[in-house]
C-alpha cells in the first residue's frame, strides 16, 4: 500500500498471489482494513492466479479487461561480483519485462568461461539473498 500511495480506507479488495497468501503477517495486514473479514486462502490464491489469465486471454467478465496488470521484480535483482557482493541491476518494484545493461569484466585474463548467478533480495551480500538462476557461459579465448 505504501508503494502504491493508496490508503487503507481506499482499498476495497485484495488478491494474494503465491506464497504471500500463506504468510500470517500479510493475512493480518489485509484483514485489518477489511473489518476483520476472514480470508479464504484457496479462493484468494485462485482469484489472484486467474486474474492475469483473464486479462491475457480476453476471457472472463468484461470488468477484468479494465484491469491493468503489472508484474514486478523482487525487492532487488543483481549479479554476483567479486565472489561475495551482489551488484544490483534492478531496483525494487521494477515492472517486467525490463531491459537493463551494464558491462562486466572477468577477474582473470584469458578466462575460458564464467558462471553468472542472478540473485534477488534486499541485502548487498550474496549470502543474505536468494539465488534466482544461474547461466554458464563458456567460450574459447
Amino acid at each position: 500500500l505504501e508503494d502504491s500511495s493508496i490508503g487503507k480506507c481506499n482499498m476495497h479488495e485484495a488478491a494474494l498471489v503465491g506464497s504471500l497468501a500463506r504468510v500470517r503477517k500479510v493475512q493480518n495486514m489485509v484483514q485489518e482494513p477489511s473489518n476483520g473479514k476472514s480470508i479464504n486462502l484457496d479462493e484468494t490464491t485462485a482469484c489472484g492466479a486467474a486474474t492475469p489469465v483473464a486479462i491475457l486471454t480476453g476471457e472472463g467478465p468484461s470488468s477484468s479487461q479494465e484491469l491493468l496488470l503489472l508484474e514486478e521484480t523482487p525487492p532487488l535483482m543483481g549479479l554476483e561480483t567479486a565472489g561475495v557482493v551482489m551488484t544490483k541491476l534492478t531496483e525494487r518494484n521494477t515492472t517486467t519485462p525490463t531491459k537493463k545493461g551494464q558491462s562486466f569484466t572477468t577477474c582473470t585474463e584469458n578466462q575460458a568461461g564464467v558462471l553468472i548467478q542472478i540473485f534477488g533480495g534486499v541485502r548487498a551480500m550474496i549470502k543474505d539473498v536468494d539465488v534466482l538462476g544461474r547461466v554458464c557461459c563458456d567460450w574459447m579465448p
